[in-house]
């Protein structure tokens, strides 16, 4: 097991403070951000410019926060492994007077839990599992706290999520277990710093992860090892980072489904393209059908025997006229009734196969000058995709039907974002790290949100984003970090 280096030198109300501040004064370098588990977080940014919001709203004001905060207060009376100060320092977080009655017995409010929230836990078999155990239980409900910071436009940690957090790293540190509910705990630690500034402590974690499998020896239960790969697939497009087989144990679906699974523009052209139509906008599914093309001739012709780049004399061709016909799109800035899922999609499509056709990473693509946005702003393509996306239902995925769909684009924008070394302009500089955050944490929820019978189509579409990654990375002479 790994030993967590803690800050505890902050209270929550201390944390509380130091976020707080004028919308339009700029954040410098020396001002800090308390991170309960290393260093503290650093950024360098103009707050009025960007669309999130520094202030942490009040515990008391949405029903999430309000049963989270009564849960966590609640779990500091359970004796477990042993105690932790922030458990007992817990009259320090800030919440109203209101908020500090004697709570009501953790086990009923697991049961409210399981009945009012179905984040990362797409049926209630699976949710009382993870909610069976303590630990697994309040990392569950940590990890739903930062899908509610993300999802109210906070760039950092509130402070409830960092007491949380704070909390989970004890009891995980503490534990000293291999067992389901630690591998899960860490999953949903490395979740919440996957939107992180400071590397080393997601690297951490990963760590702390990859020792428990080695030194566990009952395994892993089917879905949690489906859980993982699911997780650290995504994780990986996301931080163009290579597979590895370790965190990853879970095998693909040998062939896409045309029926039951979720569509991917990642999966090959289906046969019964009506399906595509399900669910989505005329438009849309013509983007989605040209995609699986795009998809299959790009990897038809790296696939040769030998991996070289030999192959069909027209993929090139194939390629780049379907690249024409993106650019010849409307926006849905010129239609009345806006069709943001469409807009995502053609935002999408024009990086994903400006770089197929020109051989060159998702980031200097998503880096292209975009005019389509009305009024005389100029953009890039990666910001335009950032604004789409938000004006759709993120938190629902565009559905079971879409899912799929979206997951592809979320993982366009993350690989695109997290890369540093195109010259971004300094506008998109100082928003990188809160699109980053978006694309990056909305992949994952899209990746774990399918049904575990659908999980090894959504690995198989997993597979083959990081396999277009690499042959792009070949193409253009880079490297995969390590």
């Amino acid at each position: 097991m790994y030993k967590h280096r803690e800050n505890s030198g902050s209270s929550p109300t201390d944390l509380g403070s130091s976020r707080r501040g004028p919308r339009n004064t700029t954040r410098s370098s020396s001002q800090t951000r308390a991170s309960s588990t290393t260093t503290m977080r650093q950024y360098n940014t103009s707050s009025g410019q960007n669309s999130y919001d520094i202030q942490t709203p009040s515990p008391s004001t949405n029903p999430v926060r309000r049963l989270a905060a009564q849960i966590l207060t609640g779990a500091r009376s359970v004796s477990t492994r042993s105690a932790s100060p922030i458990c007992e320092r817990a009259s320090e977080y800030p919440f109203p007077a209101r908020d500090t009655v004697s709570p009501e017995p953790l086990e009923d409010l697991k049961h409210n839990w399981i009945g009012t929230t179905a984040f990362f836990c797409h049926n209630q078999t699976w949710m009382r599992y993870v909610c069976d155990n303590y630990l697994s239980f309040l990392s569950h409900v940590h990890v739903s706290l930062v899908y509610q910071d993300l999802d109210e436009g906070l760039l950092f940690d509130s402070e409830l999520t960092v007491y949380g957090k704070t909390m989970i790293l004890r009891l995980v540190s503490d534990g000293l277990d291999t067992d389901d509910a630690t591998i899960i705990s860490i999953l949903h630690l490395l979740i919440s710093e996957l939107g992180g500034l400071n590397e080393d402590v997601f690297n951490l974690h990963q760590e702390g992860l990859a020792t428990c499998l080695r030194n566990s020896r009952a395994g892993l239960s089917s879905n949690v090892e489906t859980f993982m790969t699911l997780v650290m697939l995504t994780f990986a497009i996301s931080r163009g980072r290579p597979e590895s087989a370790e965190l990853t144990p879970r095998p693909s679906a040998e062939a896409w489904s045309d029926t039951a699974s979720p569509m991917s523009p990642l999966s090959t052209p289906l046969e019964n393209i009506s399906r595509l139509y399900r669910g989505c906008s005329a438009g849309t599914s013509e983007i989605m059908n040209n995609m699986q093309k795009c998809t299959h001739i790009f990897l038809a012709r790296w696939n040769q025997v030998g991996g070289t780049q030999r192959g069909p004399g027209n993929c090139e061709l194939q390629l780049q006229n379907i690249y024409s016909r993106l650019l010849s799109l409307p926006s849905t800035n010129a239609d009345l009734a806006r069709d943001w899922i469409y807009e995502s999609c053609r935002l999408a499509a024009l990086i994903y196969c400006r770089s197929l056709v020109h051989g060159t990473s998702f980031a200097d693509s998503a880096n292209t000058v975009y005019t389509g946005a009305p009024g005389p702003r100029s953009d890039t393509l990666l910001s335009a995709l950032h604004d789409a996306i938000g004006k759709t239902d993120v938190q629902n995925c565009w559905g079971l039907d879409l899912s799929g769909v979206f997951l592809w684009v979320t993982l366009i924008g993350a690989a695109a974002s997290w890369s540093l070394e195109v010259p971004w302009s300094e506008t998109t500089l100082q928003s990188l790290p809160w699109m980053r955050k978006c694309f990056a944490l909305y992949a994952v929820r899209a990746a774990v949100s399918v049904p575990f019978e659908h999980a090894g189509t959504t690995i198989l579409a997993l597979r083959t984003m990081l396999q277009v990654r690499r042959c792009l990375a070949v193409k253009s002479g880079q490297t995969i970090a390590q």
